[in-house]
């Protein structure tokens, strides 16, 4: 069985998001202390809750550290541009994907004023990602649906 785990926009839900995630991963170290794997496999995320998503998809692998690296990339008051590539690993998420600890990652953010793009890095079908995008780039290598 895989579970997903799907994380909204806006600041302060992911906010919101960045405690449920640190209360999660304890709860998860504590029911099984030997695993340090993320209990979800395919993550998605959008705006603000995009970031978690990345975070936890990125350490899926150990899944508290990705957890807990939510919070600094929220309060952190560098600006975002510059603060994204040192929170997030990107080049992590492929690794995560080849070791199947992760199955997906779709994180879909307003790139200008109406228009919004989905970014989907996976191995497996993602039918439900048909939605017609606006053909802007990314920065972490995301094979399109």
């Amino acid at each position: 069985m895989r579970l997903a785990l799907v994380m909204m926009g806006g600041g302060a839900r992911a906010a919101c998001q960045a405690g449920a995630l640190r209360a999660l991963a304890e709860l998860a170290g504590q029911a099984a202390p030997a695993r340090r794997a993320a209990p979800f496999t395919v993550i998605c995320g959008t705006s603000a809750g995009a970031i978690n998503a990345t975070s936890i998809a990125s350490h899926a692998d150990q899944f508290a550290h990705g957890a807990h690296a939510a919070p600094r990339t929220l309060f952190d008051s560098t600006p975002l541009a510059r603060m994204l590539p040192h929170a997030l690993n990107f080049h992590r998420i492929e690794q995560m994907l080849d070791e199947r600890l992760l199955y997906a990652l779709a994180v879909t953010a307003l790139i200008e004023l109406g228009y919004r793009d989905t970014l989907a890095q996976s191995d497996v079908l993602l039918a439900w990602l048909k939605a017609p995008t606006d053909g802007a780039s990314n920065d972490f290598g995301a094979r399109r649906n």
